[in-house]
C-alpha cells in the first residue's frame, strides 16, 4: 500500500488515504496543507486537501475520478476531475471550501465555439496562487485548428478569461514586468558605452 507522506522538521507524517489502498500529494501550500489524490473504500479516486494532517475527501466533479494538483495558501485547491457519465474527458477546477466548480462552466461566456480564436475546453488546471490566478492547459482554437496551451485564467478579475500565450500588459504585474526589462535593457547600453569611454586608447603618432 501506498500512503501520501509529510516531512516537518525531519518527522514523517503519514497522510493516510480516503478509506482505499493508495494515496499520493501533489501540491503543498505555506500552512503545510497537502493536495492530491486518495482511492476511496468504493474503488474511485477523489481529490482531497488536508489540514493539520488530517485528509479531507473534495470528490469529484460528478464522475469517479478527480485529482487535486495545487494548492494556495487560502486554501483553495485545483485540479482536474471527469464529469458523471463523461467518460475519460478531463475537466479544470477551482475548489473554495470544499465547493468544486468547473472550471468550463465558470468561464462558459468566454470559451469559443470553435468560430473564433479561443480555448474551447480547460483541460487541467496545475497549479494556483495566493491572488486567485489559475494556470494549466487546454484545447485551444487558433481560427483553423486545435491545438493544446497552456493558460492564465484570472478569477479576481470580472471578465478576466483564460489568455494563451500574449503578455498580459494591461496588469500591473504586466506592466512592472515591461518597465524592469526597459529598465535592465538601459542599464546594458548605459554599462556598454561606460565601458567604452573609459576605454585606453592605443592609437599613437609617431
Amino acid at each position: 500500500m501506498l500512503f501520501g507522506q509529510l516531512l516537518f522538521a525531519d518527522t514523517l507524517l503519514d497522510l493516510g488515504t480516503l478509506g482505499g489502498s493508495y494515496s499520493t500529494g501533489f501540491g503543498i501550500n505555506g500552512s503545510g496543507q497537502v493536495t492530491g489524490f486518495s482511492t476511496t473504500s468504493g474503488g474511485e479516486a477523489h481529490a482531497f486537501v488536508t489540514t493539520g494532517g488530517a485528509m479531507t475527501d473534495l470528490g469529484t466533479l460528478g464522475g469517479s475520478v478527480g485529482y487535486g494538483t495545487g494548492i494556495n495558501n487560502s486554501g483553495q485547491v485545483v485540479g482536474y476531475s471527469q464529469l458523471a457519465g463523461d467518460g475519460p474527458s478531463w475537466h479544470a477546477f477551482v475548489d473554495t471550501g470544499g465547493v468544486m466548480t468547473n472550471l468550463d462552466t465558470l468561464e462558459s461566456g468566454l470559451l469559443t465555439n470553435g468560430t473564433s480564436a479561443g480555448f474551447l475546453a480547460l483541460y487541467s488546471a496545475n497549479a494556483i496562487n495566493d491572488i486567485g490566478q489559475i494556470t494549466g492547459y487546454g484545447t485551444y482554437f487558433d481560427g483553423t485548428r486545435t491545438q493544446t496551451h497552456a493558460f492564465l485564467l484570472d478569477t479576481e478579475t470580472t471578465g478576466g478569461g483564460p489568455t494563451s500565450g500574449v503578455p498580459d500588459t494591461t496588469s500591473t504585474l504586466g506592466l512592472l514586468g515591461l518597465v524592469m526589462g526597459g529598465l535592465i535593457l538601459l542599464r546594458r547600453q548605459v554599462l556598454k558605452k561606460g565601458f567604452r569611454d573609459r576605454s585606453p586608447d592605443f592609437s599613437f603618432s609617431p
